[in-house]
C-alpha cells in the first residue's frame, strides 16, 4: 500500500471479501466488483499494476497489457514461471516485492507455440 496512491481489491472467490475485512484493510482499498468486465474496465484505465496471489487474475491483467507480479502460493504459478517466464515472486521473498514494484522490467512470456500446435494436431 505504501507504493501506490490507490489500491484496488478484486475478490474472486468465496471468502475473499470477508478476508480483506478480517485483516482490517476494507477501508484502505477500493473494491472492484467480482466480475471480469469490472476488472477489465479498471485495467483499461491505465497506469496500474496487478500484484496478487491469483494466478488467473495476473494472467488476465497481462492479457489486458498490464504489468503483473504474481505472488506464488502454489506450484501452478511456480511451474508457469519456470516454463513460461511468468513474472512471479515467492511468498517467502515478499521483502523483495517493493523493489520489484519500483523497478522497471520487461514482461517476456515465452510460449512454445510449436509444442501447442503439436498437441492440437493430435486431435485433427
Amino acid at each position: 500500500m505504501k507504493n501506490y496512491k490507490e489500491v484496488y481489491y478484486w475478490p474472486q472467490g468465496i471468502g475473499d471479501y470477508e478476508y480483506i475485512e478480517k485483516i482490517g484493510y476494507l477501508d484502505r482499498v477500493k473494491i472492484v466488483p467480482a466480475n471480469l468486465e469490472s476488472m477489465r474496465t479498471l485495467l483499461k484505465m491505465g497506469d496500474i499494476d496487478y500484484v496478487g496471489t491469483r494466478l488467473h487474475g495476473g494472467i488476465f491483467a497481462m492479457q489486458n497489457f498490464v504489468r503483473s507480479i504474481i505472488l506464488i502460493i502454489d506450484n501452478r504459478a511456480r511451474e508457469m514461471r519456470e516454463h513460461y517466464n511468468l513474472p512471479t515472486i515467492e511468498r517467502e521473498n515478499i521483502d523483495e516485492l517493493e523493489h520489484l514494484i519500483n523497478s522497471s522490467w520487461d514482461t517476456n512470456i515465452n510460449i512454445n507455440i510449436n509444442a501447442i500446435k503439436k498437441w492440437k494436431n493430435q486431435f485433427a
